[in-house]
Parts: C-alpha cells; sequence; structure tokens
C-alpha cells in the first residue's frame, strides 16, 4: 500500500510540475542595490577597507551611526568594528559582572598606545578620537580586539571582506568618494554625481595607482 501511494505522488508531481518539499530547490535572488555602491580594496589581515562620501555642495545629508560606544562583555568588545565622528566623545564600558579589563587605544602604525585604561566592572571610559584608525586591545586578555575609525565624513561605510561596499540610498546631489584602508591609507578622493538610481563606483586602483 506504501509503494502504491508513493507511485501515485510520483504521478501527481509529474503531472502538476511541482516537487516534493524536501526536494524543492529555491532560487536566491539577492537583491539589487539601490543607492551608491561598488568596489573597494579587500580586507587585509582582517582589517576592512572604510568608504566615505562627503556632499560637494552645502545640503543636509542624514547621519546616523548610533550610539558611540564599545562594550567589554563575555571576553569581547562589541561591536568588533565602529565608525564615530571625529572629534565627538564615545564611551568604552564594561559590562562584565565580576571581570576586570583593559582599553588600550592604538592608531593604526603606531607604536605607542594613546590611551591605556583599567576598565573594572560597570567602568565607563570616555574617549576622544581624532580623524584616522585605531586598534583596540585588552592587554588582560590577548585576545579581544576592536577596530575603530573615526572620520568627519557624514556618510561612511565598512566595505566587507571582498571589498564591496553598500550606502544605500542617499539623498541627490554632487558628493566626493574616498577610501581608506590599512595597507594604503587614503586613497585619493573622486567627484560623483548621484541621481535617485543606483550608482556603481569602482574604487580600486589603476595600473597607475589611481581609483578607476
Amino acid at each position: 500500500m506504501r509503494v502504491r501511494r508513493g507511485i501515485l505522488l510520483a504521478l501527481a508531481w509529474a503531472a502538476t510540475g511541482c516537487a516534493p518539499a524536501e526536494e524543492a530547490v529555491e532560487d536566491v535572488v539577492a537583491a539589487a542595490p539601490l543607492g551608491v555602491h561598488g568596489q573597494a580594496a579587500p580586507a587585509e589581515n582582517g582589517v576592512r577597507s572604510v568608504v566615505l562620501l562627503r556632499p560637494i555642495d552645502p545640503a543636509e545629508v542624514p547621519s546616523d551611526r548610533g550610539e558611540p560606544l564599545i562594550d567589554q562583555f563575555g571576553l569581547v568588545f562589541s561591536p568588533e568594528r565602529l565608525i564615530v565622528r571625529a572629534g565627538e566623545p564615545m564611551r568604552f564600558e564594561n559590562s562584565e559582572a565580576a571581570l576586570s579589563h583593559n582599553v588600550q587605544v592604538w592608531p593604526v602604525g603606531s607604536t605607542t598606545p594613546i590611551l591605556d585604561s583599567d576598565a573594572l566592572p560597570t567602568d565607563v571610559i570616555e574617549f576622544t578620537p581624532e580623524p584616522g584608525a585605531y586598534d583596540i586591545l585588552c592587554d588582560e586578555h590577548p585576545g579581544m580586539r576592536a577596530f575603530l575609525f573615526a572620520t568627519d565624513a557624514p556618510l561612511a561605510v565598512f566595505a566587507e571582506q571582498d571589498g564591496t561596499f553598500d550606502f544605500g540610498i542617499v539623498p541627490p546631489g554632487r558628493y566626493s568618494i574616498e577610501t581608506w584602508s590599512v595597507v594604503s591609507g587614503y586613497g585619493a578622493p573622486r567627484e560623483i554625481d548621484v541621481d535617485s538610481g543606483p550608482l556603481a563606483v569602482d574604487l580600486l586602483p589603476s595600473a597607475d595607482g589611481r581609483p578607476e
């Protein structure tokens, strides 16, 4: 009886063109970018590139980067990557119940930290970064690391590991776009015109070292 039922089901699937649920394969199509997106340098040693966008014409550009906070909890920094406004205070917190930490802020390429402070449970440490990139370490727990990028650009995003980036929709206008990477530092800015549609931007350097 079970065999007969299986044959009948197979015939029904063949007649309707439908596959059994457990064998159905869904084609997942990635949503096409809607705004400014493109390709920058891929990550180097785990450090992702940063893409910066500044309006050239006077304009109000929304810039919501969330709370400028890096927490210490569960033996990790959270988040492990953060973009903040240069020249404005941010905070480091220790949310552990009974575990002490330490916060060291190292400008990328420097041999000396510019902040080295113990962080007892519930402690809050304020730090005002200048523009640039910073490694964040805890000398009590060497496996704890984070990365901080401070900029005055109103719009900035981390690229993915492969260098792809996506700002989403930004207000129409003329912008300056540039990248930062841990290997080459800041790239030469270039101008782009943004309208209401998607815009792909290739920021990989050409043979002469200039953006395409």
